[in-house]
């Protein structure tokens, strides 16, 4: 959501995907950014057509990432990381997926803004970024 909406960290976001060679997302997080774009819109933060050109970067923004679907191997990793950590629901999905494209030793960075997340990021051995929270 950074990378579309003006928030701390966004720079930093945009900076470290713009370095990547490859970015990977959940199928989540589709959801997530067409939901929080939605409520912007909503809440007066966004206009109609701000609405509508934050979707069509979404969209644009999307064909550029490897995704990653909510399977059952997914889904089992998240049940066993929110079991182990004190994590939402959608975040132990984040962290799952990161961990089915990566080794927490592949030098794979994890982005995340949220402390939960971060900690238990750290914890099964991913890089989180920010380096420090």
């Amino acid at each position: 959501m950074k990378l579309f909406l003006d928030e701390p960290g966004s720079r930093e976001i945009a900076e470290a995907v713009e370095e990547a060679g490859v970015c990977a997302t959940s199928r989540l997080a589709y959801v997530e950014c067409g939901t929080a774009f939605a409520r912007a819109r909503r809440e007066g933060r966004a206009t109609g057509r701000q609405l509508t050109s934050m979707l069509q970067a979404l969209d644009q923004a999307w064909e550029d990432l490897a995704v990653v679907e909510l399977d059952e191997h997914v889904a089992a990793a998240a049940v066993r990381i929110a079991r182990d950590h004190p994590v939402r629901a959608a975040d132990a999905i984040h962290l799952a997926s990161a961990l089915t494209v990566a080794s927490p030793t592949s030098g794979i960075v994890f982005a995340c803004f949220d402390r939960r997340l971060w900690d238990a990021a750290r914890a099964v051995g991913m890089a989180p970024f920010p380096s420090e929270l």
